[in-house]
């Protein structure tokens, strides 16, 4: 990928990392003009099939994420901007950039749970939601201890994470 690329990539996913601090929300236009912009991109350097693989990756992680959403753990905004970076990151790229959010999400939540030293008793519920979700055998939504406090901008995650995927391309 050239380095115009992925600076143009780590720019909009900056814009939309911010957009999460300052307005704990990524707005649906910033969604929609990273797909069109993806899509574009893909369409003019790329070509016709890079365009529909991108798509197809895109749609592949709405529907892996969706779960996620009905259960509590991620925000909407977060599904679709991950999403959208299906269409921006190529499938060979795909798996280190979700793996890296996810570690950056994971450390955030981490981080926080200590500060407000209540590690213990939110891994213990979410064993219990757990157990409780897979004996109904359905998802249903997390019933957090929702104080502003425990709000995670996970766009910072998926910006940290793109960062931390394409580090060796960048240099």
């Amino acid at each position: 990928m050239s380095a115009i690329i992925v600076f143009g990539i780590s720019s909009y996913l900056a814009v939309a990392a911010l957009c999460d601090l300052l307005l704990y929300r990524i707005p649906n236009l910033l969604i929609l003009l990273g797909a069109i912009a993806g899509v574009t991109c893909d369409l003019l350097v790329f070509g016709v099939l890079a365009a529909g693989q991108g798509l197809v990756r895109s749609l592949g992680l709405l529907v892996l994420l969706y779960p996620l959403f009905l259960m509590g753990v991620i925000g909407a905004g977060d599904v679709k901007l991950v999403s959208v970076c299906g269409i921006l990151i190529p499938l060979s790229g795909l798996g280190s950039f979700i793996i890296w959010s996810l570690i950056w999400g994971g450390l955030f939540s981490l981080i926080r749970m200590i500060r407000q030293r209540q590690l213990g008793i939110r891994l213990f519920r979410a064993v219990l939601y757990f157990f409780d979700m897979f004996r109904a055998g359905r998802f249903f939504r997390y019933s957090s201890l929702d104080t502003a406090d425990s709000y995670i901008p996970f766009g910072v995650c998926i910006f940290l994470g793109y960062l931390f995927s394409t580090r060796l391309e960048v240099l």
